[in-house]
């Protein structure tokens, strides 16, 4: 049993260095797509998002998981989807914090 208690305490080490490893620096890309504006919401989960270098745009649909571009068709979570994920998170509305009157 203390066996798998240590395996536990090391395998979200090893989960985020095969995720770091997957994504392949697509995060920090991803993150510029987004900040500089190549990401537009088009319907519901779907978004356009443009390349870095503004020659093509790819169709996200984040409820399907699914991405038009080369990377995304070989199987792998590509900057646009991630890119589209940030987007829809940060417009995402606030959740509104009611705190109720005690002194009556």
């Amino acid at each position: 049993m203390a066996d798998n208690m240590a395996l536990n305490n090391v395998e979200p080490e090893r989960g985020a260095e095969k995720m770091k490893a997957a994504l392949n620096g697509r995060q920090e890309r991803a993150l510029k797509l987004a900040l500089e504006g190549h990401v537009s919401h088009k319907a519901e989960r779907i978004f356009s998002v443009r390349s870095e270098d503004g020659r093509h745009a790819y169709l996200v649909d984040l409820d399907k998981g699914f991405c038009t571009c080369p990377d995304s068709q070989k199987g792998h979570v590509c900057k646009h989807r991630l890119a589209a994920y940030l987007v829809e998170q940060a417009q995402l509305p606030k959740h509104k914090v009611e705190i109720a009157d005690t002194a009556s």
